[in-house]
């Protein structure tokens, strides 16, 4: 299977991709699945879930974390654990406080691009020191 698992739209900022255009040029592409890694939470996850199956896609849902030091994406097997995150808006966890928090229910953190220079604050060589990251993201399409 081919699922590019770090994909936004227009529950991002400044990202300006609708979530149908997404998944039918993923499966355009030749992609059998899309998860949707926006940094606000899907209430309509149900609906585009039902729309990838009309369209032949498997589309899940994680949620991409701004921390003081990067950015972290957040899986989950239960796409509602991640409705409501554990600090507060606004304030910039870190990054191991999201990887404590995707341990605790049960879930997988990823660094994602890492060496970004765009990022305002780049986990860079940090990713060295974190202890229960499940991935980290080497290729990405903007980067």
């Amino acid at each position: 299977m081919l699922i590019d698992l770090h994909a936004h739209c227009t529950e991002t900022q400044h990202c300006f991709f609708d979530a149908h255009d997404v998944i039918t040029t993923a499966k355009k592409a030749g992609l059998d699945g899309v998860v949707f890694t926006d940094t606000s939470f899907h209430e309509d996850a149900e609906d585009l879930r039902g729309f990838g199956k009309e369209h032949g896609l498997t589309v899940l849902f994680g949620r991409e974390v701004y921390t003081k030091s990067g950015h972290v994406l957040l899986y989950a097997p239960d796409y509602a654990a991640l409705r409501d995150l554990p600090w507060p808006a606004g304030d910039l966890p870190s990054p191991d406080a999201v990887i404590e928090h995707a341990n605790k229910i049960g879930g997988a953190a990823v660094a994602a691009h890492p060496y970004c220079r765009e990022n305002e604050n780049p986990m860079g060589d940090a990713i060295f020191t974190l202890k229960g990251l499940g991935a980290i993201e080497s290729e990405n399409a903007t980067r």
